[in-house]
């Protein structure tokens, strides 16, 4: 079963969902934790960064 999480792309500012097992890392974008990115196996995109910090990122992929 594929599960996908809803997040807000930082740099348009678009709705994305993520699909949970092509998932491949999370991390935050800076020392603050303020933005996350996502790392995928997507080849077509990657990288997302969401405008959340990363507490609160993995919250949703768990929950």
């Amino acid at each position: 079963m594929n599960k996908f999480v809803q997040f807000t792309d930082a740099s348009t500012s678009h709705e994305i969902f993520v699909s949970v097992p092509h998932i491949i890392a999370v991390t935050p974008t800076s020392a603050d934790r303020t933005q996350t990115w996502i790392h995928t196996a997507d080849p077509q995109n990657p990288t997302y960064t969401i405008d959340e910090n990363v507490d609160t990122v993995m919250q949703k992929l768990r929950g």
